[in-house]
């Protein structure tokens, strides 16, 4: 205890040696421990002012005591880097480093422990005063005055993982590409160095938000796509600025080159799967080693543009060997995609879909694709239409049901249902239904003459009665669901009706009112009014003809 009556410069040297001796032998006793908090406190609460310090923080000389802390933890890390520099394979570099940064980061702990009356009393007013008198950031203080805690991971940054002659990155990124490439390396070092660029994010933290008010509005504060609120990415600003944006961009040209050469031989379904594999591989080394939460989703996109995005003249041309060569020749209207939808190839189309929906224009070039292949391949079917049965509605409606459904499965099957494949697949049945060969002999009303056959189709099957009507009203409905024009159809539909209620041709008078049910509930009261009047007067008719045949008997 008589030490406290001692002129706390005095036992500067002697506190000096203590945290050397912490820092650099990792030797910390209980007494040592006592001794430099006892010093650090003196230093506060001396009544002597010092220049150093300005009025507003009150008497004492927390100032000297902060800068000699601080220049000596500069210093040590220095020549810790310096180390680092010296090792010249990047393997032993990010060793040392990881070991370097366990190590540092628990005497960056019990320093912070040590000037913890420092950090209360002298270091938080401190923050106020730049905040409230000097309005700015409290991160941009010139003289770097945080919690001690912070202020060791600021020193860290700036010597250590802004040091350009270090590049400890670089290392990194030599490594990561040694596991591409398929050595076996010890991730745990690539986790620390991500670790401790994660960690320097507490240079951006923000203070003085631990008010109760705001602890209240903690639930409705907004986040990004990633899930992070706006504190949370400034405190992720570091790593992304200086990690994790050259390792994205080194990751993406990787890949660049290694597609450019697995496209060479042409073949689409080993491209594809070498580059799903890659993609897991990199979805898993990110939950390894990486900072998933963001870069996880940042690097999979990196694989996606470079085996697909930069690709897509590759997924566009299709590589055949010539009958009369044996050189391959490159055919650039028979896409891959194209040969896979010929050859029924389900699995590959899966594959192909999922590499391609992460990329926007990828993806959208093969629901385009899939249409017009849909299109041509229903007139085809239509085409198939023997001359004599290509007026015939039966034939012509189940033609066209036998496309659709063909297709349909495959839309389910190898896409997924995806709403985009759904939507496009749509347009290409409207398409060939609307459009073919048997609707262009009457060029001038080319879109009657589906809604011609269909409405003939609804005609006879109503007349014969006895066909399963659930079966049956599905076929109409889904024919009926891609005419353009459907108030023709409605034309046809109510001649035809008209004639079956006057010759009592009709085999069934429930199946006609279902039939007219599923046609209101598709479009409305008034496209159906006529139909309903129709047989609802029908019905008046055999009412009244059953009463004058009672009376006249």
């Amino acid at each position: 205890m008589a030490e406290l009556k001692k002129n706390p410069e005095e036992l500067l040297p002697g506190c000096l040696q203590m945290l050397r001796d912490m820092f650099e032998r990792s030797i910390l006793t209980s007494n040592s421990y006592q001794h430099i908090r006892m010093v650090v406190q003196m230093f506060h609460m001396q009544k002597e002012l010092d220049n150093e310090d300005f009025p507003p923080m009150g008497s004492g000389r927390s100032m000297r005591i902060f800068r000699v802390i601080r220049d000596y933890i500069r210093e040590f890390v220095r020549k810790k880097a310096e180390e680092l520099i010296a090792i010249e394979s990047d393997d032993e570099r990010l060793t040392g480093y990881k070991d370097f940064w366990t190590d540092y980061q628990w005497k960056s702990r019990c320093a912070n422990s040590i000037c913890s009356y420092l950090n209360n009393h002298w270091v938080l007013r401190y923050l106020e005063h730049y905040r409230v008198i000097r309005q700015e950031n409290l991160f941009q203080n010139e003289d770097q005055v945080h919690y001690m805690y912070t202020l060791c991971m600021v020193i860290w940054k700036e010597e250590m993982l802004a040091n350009q002659t270090l590049n400890i990155v670089e290392s990194a990124k030599n490594l990561l590409r040694c596991e591409r490439d398929g050595e076996k390396i010890e991730t745990v070092k690539i986790a620390k160095l991500v670790e401790s660029f994660v960690e320097v994010g507490i240079e951006y933290e923000r203070v003085f938000d631990n008010s109760r008010l705001y602890q209240t509005r903690l639930d409705y504060r907004e986040v990004d796509e990633f899930g992070l609120t706006t504190e949370q990415r400034e405190m992720l600003k570091t790593y992304e600025d200086l990690f994790e944006t050259p390792i994205l961009e080194d990751t993406r040209a990787y890949y660049r080159i290694e597609a450019k050469q697995a496209s060479i031989d042409g073949d689409i379904i080993k491209y594809m799967r070498m580059a799903n594999e890659r993609w897991e591989q990199e979805a898993e080394r990110s939950k390894r080693c990486l900072h998933n939460a963001i870069t996880g989703y940042r690097i999979q996109k990196e694989v996606d543009a470079a085996w697909v995005e930069e690709q897509l003249p590759f997924f566009q041309v299709r590589l055949e060997l010539k009958a009369s060569s044996k050189r391959m020749t490159r055919l650039p209207f028979q896409s891959h995609f194209n040969a896979l939808l010929k050859a029924e190839r389900r699995s590959d189309l899966l594959l192909m879909f999922k590499l391609c929906l992460r990329v926007d224009v990828a993806i959208e070039q093969l629901r385009k694709d899939f249409c017009e292949y849909v299109a041509l391949k229903g007139r085809e079917a239509i085409s198939g239409i023997p001359v004599c049965n290509q007026n015939d509605p039966k034939s012509y409606v189940e033609a066209v049901l036998k496309v659709r459904d063909h297709y349909e499965s495959m839309v389910e099957e190898s896409f997924g249902n995806d709403c985009g494949f759904v939507k496009f697949f749509f347009e290409g049945c409207v398409a060939f239904v609307n459009r073919n060969c048997i609707t262009e002999k009457n060029k001038k009303h080319s879109s009657h003459k589906s809604c011609e056959l269909l409405g003939r189709y609804v005609d006879l099957a109503l007349k014969k009665g006895g066909e399963d009507s659930d079966t049956f009203l599905e076929k109409v409905i889904v024919v009926f669901h891609h005419l353009e024009d459907k108030d023709i159809f409605q034309k046809y539909f109510n001649r035809f009706l008209a004639r079956r209620l006057i010759m009592e041709q009709s085999g069934s008078d429930d199946l006609e009112i279902n039939v007219i049910s599923r046609l209101k509930a598709l479009c409305g009261h008034e496209y159906t009014s006529t139909a309903q009047k129709m047989f609802h007067d029908i019905e008046v008719s055999r009412q009244l003809t059953a009463g004058f045949k009672e009376v006249s008997t």
